[in-house]
């Protein structure tokens, strides 16, 4: 003899509640998609997932392999003052004679020294644009030096042959 419990329906437990799909259990719901569970809203992101966006790796980010040990290269110090010193070599060789030819001397060297330091450890450094225009505004520097001594040499031996 079986006992009817006053809990539920007969043999124990609950069964599926009113308007439930037929066969027992809580299925997807209707409309949602195949495989059960509930989709990603519209503009998720792929692979799915919620949480903190991630922001683009940096310029100088080198992607790791098993074992690597990474570095960031930064720029050469060497490759800065070179460009500092050439670019402030061109107006002083206007008027300042005295302080333009050290200036645009210590520019070319400086970046020289900085290039070949660069092209040792390309991994390590970075600022080749930068040695190459302290190069170049030293030697412009130079140049610009010697065009305003040979005329004025050769403004003073014309005034003298007049």
């Amino acid at each position: 003899m079986s006992q009817q419990s006053p809990f539920g329906p007969p043999g124990g437990g609950f069964g599926p509640p009113a308007g439930s799909p037929p066969g027992g259990g809580f299925g997807p719901p209707a409309g949602s998609p195949p495989g059960g569970g509930f989709g990603l809203p519209a503009g998720s992101p792929p692979g799915g997932g919620f949480g903190i966006p991630q922001a683009a790796p940096p310029p100088n980010y080198v992607a790791a392999t098993p074992g690597a040990v990474l570095s960031t290269a930064t720029t050469d110090p060497l490759a800065i003052g070179s460009f500092v010193v050439g670019l402030l070599s061109l107006p002083t060789s206007f008027c300042c004679s005295f302080f333009a030819i050290p200036m645009s001397i210590i520019a070319v060297v400086v970046g020289v020294m900085s290039l070949s330091k660069i092209n040792k450890e390309p991994h390590l450094y970075l600022g080749r644009p930068l040695a190459i225009c302290g190069i170049v505004l030293g030697g412009l520097g130079i140049a610009l030096l010697l065009v305003f001594v040979l005329l004025g040499m050769g403004s003073a031996i014309l005034n003298q042959v007049h």
